[in-house]
């Protein structure tokens, strides 16, 4: 099945390059820092009703963002608990351009947790398919 993005390989992937402990920060810096920056943005009172506006937008922007890395973190956390780094990453390291620029999608709010929940779905589903084929 072609896929758009593969949130588990573009994980598995950031994991290869710097390392695990680098982005392991980063995507818990990407969910905590996110929601924090979110807290005080939407706390901020505004006198003009415009600003205050943009404040609402801006602020559930990155309550998007900060969701968005959820999937991301707990991918991470699995391949490292797991200690499968390399096996999942290194192969990929021949389509890094490609998981370069699907990183960029990381700017749209709830995209990646929609993702993840229809991968996690048709993961699940062939799992079961296999299991009553045997």
């Amino acid at each position: 099945m072609s896929r758009l993005i593969d949130l588990r390989k573009l994980a598995a992937v950031d994991l290869t390059l710097p390392g695990p402990r680098f982005i392991l920060a980063e995507f818990a810096v990407g969910v905590l820092g996110a929601l924090i920056f979110a807290y005080f943005v939407l706390r901020n009172p505004l006198i003009l009703p415009i600003a205050w506006t943009w404040n609402v937008a801006i602020g559930l922007w990155l309550v998007g963002i900060a969701i968005h890395y959820v999937p991301l973190f707990l991918y991470a956390l699995d391949f490292v608990r797991a200690d499968r780094i390399d096996k999942e990453g290194t192969p990929e390291l021949a389509r890094v351009g490609r998981y370069t620029v699907q990183q960029t999608l990381v700017s749209i709010p709830f995209l990646f947790p929609f993702i993840t929940l229809f991968q996690e779905m048709a993961c699940r589903h062939a799992r079961l398919n296999e299991c009553e084929v045997v």
